[in-house]
Order: C-alpha cells, then structure tokens, then sequence
C-alpha cells in the first residue's frame, strides 16, 4: 500500500462515527500519573480524533501538539480541541530535535511494516529532550482479533477488518520490543490483554511500555 492509499484508508476511517473515541486509555493514564507532565511540551503522534492530547492538556501539560497522517482525524479534533495539530507522518516529524518532554504514540505504531518501525522511533527520540520520555504501544503476536485478511509476512497482515479494511499492521513478540527498545537508556514493558464481548475467542493483545531517552 503507498502513503497516499493509506493516507485515504485512514481518511474513510475517520468519516465513521466508531472512529471517535472520548475517553483516555486506562493504562496511559496510571503512567502519566507516575511521572511529572506539570508544565511539561508534549506530542501525540497518531493522536486521531485526540481522546490523549485532551488528556495531557488536563494533566498540566504547558505546549500539546497533536500529529496524525490522516486530515479528516485533525479535522474532528479541531472540532472539540484547542490545540496544536499537524498533519504528518511518524517517519518525518516536521519538529526540530530535543522538542518535547513528553511523547506519545498509543495505538498507532503498529500500523507498519516492521522495516519502517525503527525509523518511527528514532524521529521521536530525536525530537524528545534529554531528560524526555516516551509512553506508546505495539500490538502483540498473542492477537487473534486483527489478524484477518491476507498475511504479508513476518506477522504483518493487511487486515479486512471492516473498521479499518485494508490497513497494513504488524504484530510483534516480546523480544521484538524490548530490541526495537534499546535505542533508549531505559525502558519498561507491560501487557495488556481482553477479550471480545461476547466472542471470548478473540483476543485483543498490545504491549505497553515507556522509555527515557
């Protein structure tokens, strides 16, 4: 899939009303709690229709920039939030080094194959502070609900899940991550695991970590 088909993809996928989500990942906010974001920049990459930057903004964040490749998620953003957002994508952060204290990318990273991952995560090093720590996911091999449509390879599929049919995503194990990770001094790993209602056979499974630069 080129950029512009998955930028279209992405843009249908926000026209749909299942695409808004209000309320913040449970997980993410137990971790920001654990760390100062008071007077702090911060960055959302993947941000959506924003439930995260909403978030940091109420939990004393100075600066909050919201960055998604899709036009139509900024668009409903906008609608509801008052802060930065930028369409970009995570391979080329249009932001200078050492910009941000704080980034998250939750729920996005993994809609990738997995040659482009570590170029993903090296733009958001660059842009973090010295001191700056970055909060995201990856979806895990143990998923058995997004794994349908057409294998690519190396876990990575194009789904025909219908919400987001025809997205390019991969799955990663645990020693994936934690390699993936090591360009960073420091970093945690955690899973998170439920089931679909009312299909216990389906699994939805990420892995959730954060990690100082």
């Amino acid at each position: 899939m080129t950029m512009d088909q998955t930028t279209q993809s992405w843009n249908t996928h926000y026209t749909r009303t299942s695409s808004v989500l209000l309320y913040p990942d449970e997980q993410l906010v137990r971790m920001l709690a654990k760390n100062a974001v008071h007077k702090q920049r911060a960055i959302d990459i993947g941000c959506g229709t924003g439930r995260h930057v909403k978030l940091l903004k109420e939990m004393g964040c100075d600066i909050v920039v919201g960055v998604d490749i899709s036009f139509n998620a900024l668009a409903r953003c906008k609608q509801t939030i008052h802060e930065y957002f930028i369409q970009a994508t995570t391979q080329r952060l249009p932001f200078g080094d050492s910009s941000f204290n704080i980034a998250v990318a939750w729920g996005s990273l993994h809609y990738t194959t997995k040659d482009i991952l570590p170029l993903m995560l090296h733009e958001i090093k660059r842009i973090l502070t010295s001191d700056g720590v970055f909060f995201g996911t990856l979806r895990s091999e143990n998923d058995t609900y997004i794994t349908r449509g057409r294998h690519l390879g190396n876990n990575t599929w194009e789904t025909t899940l219908p919400d987001i049919n025809g997205a390019v995503l991969s799955l990663f194990s645990f020693d994936e991550v934690a390699s993936y990770l090591q360009i960073f001094t420091e970093y945690h790993i955690g899973l998170m695991e439920r089931t679909v209602l009312d299909d216990i056979t389906k699994k939805l499974s990420h892995w959730y970590f954060y990690a100082k630069v």
